[in-house]
């Protein structure tokens, strides 16, 4: 099995940036003790306050599939409920 690599794109309501960061700082350093973690990091568009990115990556399918079962996930994904206008996720298999 190979390794699966996140970009997530998260973009923030008008308004909600400070709270959106808040929660996606909280979820880095647990889930870089998520077995199979090796990568895991909170970037912000240096032209949009509005926007993040999470940069991740997962020894096997297994790693990640158990990372969003963990709680500190779970919490994330509620607290971004109401104050994002989109997610998207792309996962990604390296070739080369």
């Amino acid at each position: 099995m190979s390794a699966i690599n996140i970009v997530a794109t998260i973009v923030a309501k008008p308004g909600q940036q400070d709270a959106v960061e808040k929660a996606l700082k909280q979820v880095v350093e647990p889930s870089r003790g998520d077995d199979g973690c090796e990568r895991y990091e909170l970037h912000r568009d240096r032209n949009d306050e509005h926007c993040f990115y999470m940069v991740e990556r997962w020894r096997d399918v297994e790693s990640l599939d158990a990372h969003e079962q963990q709680d500190h996930f779970r919490t994330l994904v509620d607290a971004l409920d109401e104050a994002i206008d989109r997610m998207d996720v792309v996962k990604l298999e390296q070739l080369l």
